[in-house]
């Protein structure tokens, strides 16, 4: 059996398209809470802080490393 390819992953900050700046990304966690990060022009805020990636952002909002924040974000 095969793995399907994954996606690519998504821009690094310098390259975000501007259409990006200002969209929320969501996560639904398992027990149904939901985390939101915000893309702006400086970085990636999620809890009020603004992170330079958006791997960065998707570890403090887990607690644990994310290996990919576009991943962990979608």
């Amino acid at each position: 059996r095969t793995k399907a390819a994954k996606a690519p992953a998504g821009p690094p900050l310098d390259r975000i398209p501007g259409a990006l700046v200002g969209k929320t990304l969501r996560r639904v966690e398992a027990d149904g809470s939901v985390r939101e990060c915000v893309v702006t022009e400086r970085g990636f805020e999620y809890g009020g802080e603004v992170y330079t990636s958006i791997s960065a952002a998707a570890k403090a909002a887990s607690g644990r490393k994310a290996a990919n924040g576009w991943e962990y974000w979608r």
